[in-house]
C-alpha cells in the first residue's frame, strides 16, 4: 500500500471516529440523570403555598428533605440548604416524592411529583413547597 494512501485511510478513520465522538457529545446523555429542586417551608394552614409566608426549617421542626425515586433510590439532603441536586442514577421511569422528616425522622409531609415521571439528562423538579402542619 502506498504511503500516501496510507496516510489518507488514518486521516478518514481518524475524522470519523472523531465525528463520532462529537455526535455523541450533543445532546442529554439518555442513559443517566440527575434531579434538581428547590424547597420553601410553610404552614399547611396556608391554601395557596405560592403566597404563604416561607418558614425556616427549625421553626416548623424538619430536619431532613428527601427525595425518593422508584423503591430504590433515596436522596437526603438537611432541610435548611433549601435546594438539591442529586448524584447520577440510571435515567428511566420512577414514581418520585418528597418527603419531610423531623429529627425523630418521623414524616411531617408527603408531596408526590408524579406517578411514572420520566426523568433524563438534568431534570429540573422546581419548587417544592413543605406544608407541614
Amino acid at each position: 500500500m502506498p504511503l500516501a494512501s496510507w496516510f489518507g485511510k488514518t486521516a478518514a478513520a481518524f475524522l470519523l471516529a472523531g465525528t463520532s465522538l462529537a455526535a455523541s457529545a450533543c445532546g442529554p446523555n439518555e442513559s443517566i440523570a440527575s434531579a434538581s429542586f428547590t424547597w420553601s417551608v410553610i404552614e399547611a394552614r396556608f391554601t395557596d403555598p405560592a403566597t404563604a409566608p416561607s418558614r425556616t426549617c427549625d421553626d416548623l421542626g424538619v430536619s431532613t428533605v428527601r427525595l425518593i425515586l422508584g423503591t430504590d433510590l433515596a436522596f437526603s439532603y438537611n432541610c435548611d440548604v433549601y435546594a438539591a441536586r442529586t448524584l447520577a442514577f440510571p435515567a428511566g421511569t420512577y414514581d418520585a416524592r418528597v418527603i419531610a422528616y423531623n429529627r425523630s425522622d418521623a414524616i411531617l409531609y408527603i408531596q408526590t411529583l408524579g406517578s411514572m415521571k420520566r426523568f433524563f439528562g438534568e431534570t429540573v423538579l422546581g419548587q417544592i413547597y413543605l406544608r407541614i402542619p
